[in-house]
């Protein structure tokens, strides 16, 4: 399923020593989008997330999450996601799910998690048969991405804004956020 690079959208943030600081990965599969990031939460620690979502027929985002790339269970279920204009955030209501994912899903998380090993050095990595505590940018091309205007962050021409609500809402664990998102609801 991941071979077929056509709706892969990267986004890959770099430190202004331009070393690893956050790398997203989404990946359509018919009206699901499944979405794989590994990046810096603060204090010297990162954080991966994984989930699949989808925009229902009310345009409400609806979906899985787990805090893990790799453990095969899906942690919660999105219930609802409202906007709170007063403080400028989404809030995210989930419910705890733990189950295990179904194969297909287990399939594209083991392909999504692999895919990220063409960027960067993380936990057991078998080119060099070391384990990473934490992401080492691998040497890659930076060419085959766009730069954003004004910072140390790139992205392919296949990434987009859907479902980056959850990067500023009471769930989102990572440093790394969109807040122009924002203005879509004001």
């Amino acid at each position: 399923m991941m071979n077929d690079k056509n709706n892969i959208g990267v986004y890959l943030s770099l430190r202004q020593d331009d070393s690893f600081h956050t790398l997203m990965i989404k990946k359509e599969i018919g009206d699901n989008v499944y979405f794989v990031v590994v990046g810096y939460s603060g204090g010297g620690v990162y954080s991966e997330f994984y989930s699949k979502l989808k925009y229902n027929n009310d345009l409400e985002i609806t979906g899985f999450l787990s805090q893990s790339i790799g453990s095969g269970e899906w942690e919660e279920e999105i219930l609802s996601l409202d906007f709170d204009k007063k403080k400028e955030q989404f809030n995210l209501q989930t419910r705890a799910f733990y189950e295990l994912m179904n194969d297909t899903d287990t399939t594209i998380q083991n392909e999504m998690s692999n895919f990220i090993k063409k960027y960067i050095y993380y936990l057991y990595d078998e080119e060099t048969n070391k384990d990473y505590e934490q992401p080492i940018l691998k040497n890659i091309d930076l060419s085959e991405f766009q730069k954003n205007p004004n910072s140390n962050q790139f992205s392919n021409k296949e990434w987009n804004d859907s479902f980056l609500e959850l990067t500023i809402s009471n769930y989102w664990g990572l440093s790394l956020s969109f807040p122009q998102i924002i203005y879509n609801y004001l």
